[in-house]
């Protein structure tokens, strides 16, 4: 079975130029064998990272894939086991259809050539979107997949939060599926680890790996105490760097602390957040 992304003129969501997303030449066929659509048990511990989503910096803030093979490499290199694709941190929910499956496709061929897990957000959008979604979440047969509930139109109970996600799920029968739980919006925050999770995720993982890798290895060795110390010269770096909790820009501002701490250095260039989209940072300095 092969999956493909192609652009063509008839696909308008969104209505770019063939160019502004990605080469003719950088079109990719995955070829899957029949073994990895049998896959129903996801087995994942270790640090998973929420990757950046790559922009140009222009008006539209059109979506760039040169650097994500670049990218897959480093995570690889820092000791980082996964990758979260299209999630919050990747600014999923803004994309478009055409969009989320091209970076979904170039990042499921980064993490298979760099042995990284790969776990794609299908959800936060319209429903016949995340629903094709879901769908080409099982024709690329990725590692696993997991869903955002309805932004907009949010479930206020759990019975309608469980049918969405059975309606969903259907359309990727054989991969394995989790709901995307966001702690900030639901109040319900806890240690993970010290409630014996052995996997991690974390946007920070994206700019602080390191210092995250040895946290994860002191609760591994039950080393409660040197891990808190871990976390708390961690929670020391993060507040110098935003000193008041709400002046944190959530996505802008890792990503320009991404590009500070490793674009020249690592030659990958995450560009500006989507969320904040409007003039370019060169136009803004014509005016």
């Amino acid at each position: 079975m092969s999956a493909r992304v192609g652009y063509t003129a008839s696909d308008a969501v969104p209505n770019y130029p063939a160019n502004d997303v990605m080469d003719g030449k950088k079109v990719m066929q995955i070829r899957k064998d029949e073994e990895a659509k049998s896959v129903t048990f996801f087995d994942f511990k270790g640090l998973m990272a929420p990757v950046f989503t790559c922009f140009n910096d222009d008006e539209r803030k059109t979506i760039n894939i040169s650097y994500i093979n670049r990218y897959a490499k480093w995570l690889k290199s820092q000791n980082i086991d996964g990758v979260l694709v299209n999630g919050i941190t990747g600014e999923g929910p803004s994309l478009g259809l055409l969009e989320r499956k091209v970076n979904a496709e170039c990042w499921w061929r980064a993490a298979s050539e760099n042995s990284l897990m790969m776990m794609l957000q299908i959800g936060g959008g319209a429903l016949p979107d995340v629903l094709e979604m879901g769908c080409y979440a099982e024709q690329l047969g990725v590692h696993s997949v997991c869903c955002l509930p309805e932004i907009f139109y949010k479930p206020r109970t759990i019975d309608q939060l469980i049918a969405y996600c059975k309606v969903v799920a259907k359309t990727c029968p054989s991969r394995p599926f989790f709901y995307h739980h966001i702690p900030r919006i639901t109040n319900v925050n806890s240690t993970g680890m010290l409630l014996g999770f052995g996997a991690f995720e974390s946007s920070f993982l994206n700019i602080h790996p390191v210092l995250f890798c040895d946290i994860y290895a002191a609760m591994l060795n039950n080393e409660v105490e040197q891990a808190k110390n871990k976390q708390i010269a961690l929670n020391a770096i993060v507040n110098r760097k935003f000193p008041k909790a709400d002046d944190f820009p959530y996505i802008s501002g890792q990503k320009s602390w991404f590009s500070e701490l490793n674009g020249q250095k690592l030659k990958i260039y995450v560009g500006p957040a989507r969320i904040h989209a409007g003039k370019s940072e060169a136009a803004k300095k014509k005016d």
